[in-house]
């Protein structure tokens, strides 16, 4: 079946659709009473609310793909890697404000919808790629993109006291308050998951595989360095490789076992069902060290490495692969 008529059928359930009426009332999402507001909100009309909607509704927010779409072409972010477009663009956007990008004072009104879709990638992939497997939904369809999700700013040092007050301010420097909402976000993103109602994985377009399956034939060590720092560059584009799209496909296949899609860009299928099997979130690898530690903790107490590793190989066996336009 199309991915956009699956998605289409997956109504959304009773709590997103008070969660966007309750969007309509500010005072509901008072930052110190939101999570009770908005369960009393749900109680008055009727509706039964997952608790884990009811503790974290704000971090379920997301932006219209045609609005993603327009803001990439206005501002060139297609030529980016995912990473920068968070370094250049997100960054220095929100350094003001130390806030999620959707919650920019002139951003906000563009993200009052529940997002549909969870959109898993590669931060070291090509930002064009990301774009690509979202036109894929259509226009409309709300997804949850961390990039624009998270507060970015939870990863810098926090400013010296004497420049704490001052405008000019670099911003390299989190807030007190930013990089406490960067930490909620990250504890969340298993309550964003499950008030989706679909993963899409975007993958992006990966040369030279070989290196990465430990074909290479390279005899000398200048060779054989190259092709070490190769092959760390492909895994950074493979999600198979990346701990926190490990993460993110386990948990979908838990809460939503027939709606994981994945998109293989300009690749064949069959090479990620080869690479597949070449799971091992031991030796899984992300942008910070911290984050590593971080995941594996969570995948400890959840169902261990074994289990993760094949349930993964497991999901990319029996997934839906989307290779030509999904209408």
């Amino acid at each position: 079946m199309a991915l956009a008529k699956v998605l289409h059928e997956a109504n959304l359930p009773g709590y997103q659709r008070l969660y966007v009426e309750a969007l309509k009332h500010p005072e509901i999402f008072q930052r110190q009473t939101h999570h009770e507001n908005f369960k009393e909100f749900c109680q008055a009309k009727g509706e039964c609310v997952p608790h884990h909607t009811t503790q974290h509704p704000d971090v379920c927010r997301g932006l219209s793909v045609g609005y993603i779409k327009n803001l990439a072409q206005k501002h060139r972010l297609g030529e980016y890697k995912t990473k920068h477009v968070v370094r250049d663009f997100v960054k220095p956007k929100t350094k003001d404000e130390q806030s999620r990008f959707i919650d920019l004072s002139s951003e906000r009104e563009n993200a009052t919808n529940v997002a549909e879709v969870f959109i898993s990638h590669c931060w070291e992939g090509d930002f064009q790629d990301v774009l690509d497997g979202i036109q894929e939904l259509g226009d409309d369809r709300i997804v949850w993109l961390d990039v624009f999700c998270v507060n970015q700013h939870g990863d810098g040092p926090p400013p010296p006291c004497w420049r704490r007050c001052a405008s000019d301010d670099a911003g390299d420097h989190a807030s007190d308050d930013a990089r406490k909402q960067n930490k909620e976000d990250v504890a969340n993103f298993k309550a964003v998951l499950k008030a989706c109602s679909s993963l899409l994985l975007v993958i992006s377009k990966i040369d030279q595989v070989y290196l990465v399956q430990n074909r290479c034939s390279v005899g000398n060590c200048f060779g054989m360095s190259i092709c070490r720092m190769k092959a760390k560059e492909i895994r950074g584009k493979i999600p198979f490789f990346r701990i926190w799209c490990l993460n993110e496909l386990f948990n979908a296949h838990m809460f939503y076992k027939d709606k994981i899609f994945m998109l293989p860009g300009r690749n064949p299928p069959s090479i990620f069902k080869e690479l597949s099997e070449l799971v091992d979130v031991e030796r899984a690898e992300a942008t910070k060290q911290s984050d590593i530690q971080l995941v594996q903790g969570w995948i400890k107490d959840a169902c261990g490495f074994e289990e993760l590793n094949r349930t993964i190989k497991r999901v990319v066996a029996n997934v839906e692969w989307n290779s030509g336009s999904v209408v």
